[in-house]
């Protein structure tokens, strides 16, 4: 299957004054980063379309226009430093790349990272963009790569989120649009045993780190639902606006309400993430935690709730752009179940197969095994499935 267009999906540029020490290293690690993470299941190989800009055109002060029209979504990420700060023909390619991403919607972005505490008092007015504060993080350059990577993956997220969710009623005004885009962050789903202190306490640890360290938002059952509302009713209209992390505890196989949120995160196909956080043991594992990527975080690790976020974001990312890339395939085979994750024998369940309605499904990624084909066989031998 092609999607029948010579457009990309989303695409990343990466601006850099040539003056710049640390821009080629910076960029090369995020393009490593982004090649190498989870996205070469839906995109190809080489992973995400990341391009740089640093070098100018023959006859020219500044790099190669960004070509708007080629991507469904782009992304431009500016190195912001004093010898692109103090260069006036650069800050105007800068301002022109901005009017040209707000004149297309917040669907497409620039976003200046800065790398020096006073650059920002360098700028030239009308130029007041929110900038990402690289300068005011700990750590060597690849800790706070892995962070820009971090914070940038959640605006991509946002901006693919606000570009697939239908808006409710047009937008009055500009501000209208601008509310609409941020209330298309992610949001976690955290997932836990109540009465498990280690569950609880993981999911807390977990919540306030984002909040700290973020603008997402989390969903922690009980605090987050209003008085006089159904629990049951507050539960199930979170979970398909959410990614959910599974803190996986000694008892959490064990709490009916624990199962019913992984199966309503599964029958809507959201983001998700397990966190290992057994002590001792569990004596009946859930059996549909399984399929999604599992880590271990313990009470000795704060650094892996850092990188559990990461992660979740990047599974939110690797979703929004698969539906974004079989998007045109939809529209052409109502027949066809397209979901974000290899199949498993749960996924029958979910996508109405049975019926007649649908009898192929079409995932991302290598086959599955010829073991994992075989149950599906055993089951329902007329359905097909094939990657894309």
């Amino acid at each position: 299957m092609t999607n029948g267009s010579d457009r990309e999906q989303f695409t990343v540029n990466i601006v850099w004054h040539p003056d710049c020490a640390s821009g080629g290293d910076i960029a090369n690690r995020l393009k490593h980063l982004w090649a190498n993470g989870p996205y070469r299941e839906v995109l190809g190989e080489t992973g995400m379309n990341v391009s740089c800009r640093y070098a100018t055109v023959p006859g020219s002060l500044v790099p190669w226009p960004i070509d708007w029209e080629g991507s469904d979504a782009t992304a431009v990420v500016v190195l912001l430093d004093a010898s692109l700060a103090k260069q006036p023909t650069w800050m105007r390619y800068v301002h022109e790349l901005e009017q040209q991403a707000e004149a297309r919607g917040y669907a497409n972005q620039v976003f200046p990272v800065a790398m020096e505490a006073d650059v920002l008092d360098l700028l030239p007015e009308g130029l007041d963009t929110q900038a990402i504060p690289w300068h005011a993080w700990s750590g060597d350059g690849e800790e706070r790569a892995a962070r820009l990577k971090r914070e940038l993956t959640h605006q991509f997220c946002r901006m693919l989120r606000y570009s697939q969710i239908p808006a409710t009623a047009p937008p009055v005004d500009a501000t209208a649009e601008l509310g609409r885009y941020r209330d298309a962050r992610v949001r976690i789903f955290l997932s836990h045993a109540t009465d498990d202190d280690h569950g609880k306490t993981t999911a807390a640890r977990i919540r306030d780190w984002t909040h700290h360290n973020s603008d997402l938002r989390t969903f922690f059952a009980v605090p987050d639902i209003p008085p006089g509302v159904s629990f049951r009713d507050a539960i199930y209209e979170a979970i398909p606006d959410c990614a959910m992390i599974a803190c996986y505890s000694d008892s959490f196989s064990s709490r009916e309400w624990c199962r019913r949120e992984v199966i309503a995160a599964k029958r809507c196909g959201v983001p998700m993430v397990v966190v290992d956080c057994l002590r001792d043991i569990d004596d009946r594992v859930f059996p549909y935690l399984g399929n999604v990527p599992m880590m271990r975080v313990d009470s000795t690790q704060d650094h892996r709730i850092e990188e559990v976020v990461s992660r979740l974001l990047d599974e939110v990312l690797r979703d929004l752009l698969w539906k974004q890339r079989v998007a045109s395939f939809r529209q052409r085979h109502a027949d066809v179940a397209f979901t974000s994750r290899r199949p498993e024998l749960f996924t029958l369940s979910t996508l109405a197969l049975g019926n007649g309605k649908r009898k192929s499904i079409v995932y991302p990624g290598s086959p599955i095994g010829e073991e994992e084909k075989d149950l599906f066989d055993r089951v329902d031998s007329s359905v097909r499935l094939h990657t894309l």
